[in-house]
């Protein structure tokens, strides 16, 4: 089902996000599929406004590739 969505959002020239990313082997499968970007746990847990603001001004936000293969 996943393929068939990224497939359909490449079809109709949308990009596409995939979420709820837990952990590695998730994100390698996603990866494998074809998907560009993602967001989940596995990057970042919710946090507030000014720990986001944080993260983000010192240049470590988290990557879609981070510990990809």
């Amino acid at each position: 089902m996943v393929l068939s969505i990224l497939k359909l959002g490449e079809t109709l020239h949308l990009e596409t996000v995939a979420e709820g990313i837990e952990d590695l082997s998730q994100l390698t499968e996603l990866r494998a599929l074809g998907a560009a970007l993602g967001q989940g746990f596995y990057f970042a847990k919710p946090m507030p406004a000014e720990a986001l603001a944080a993260l983000l001004g010192a240049g470590d936000e988290p990557s879609f590739g981070r510990g990809a293969p």
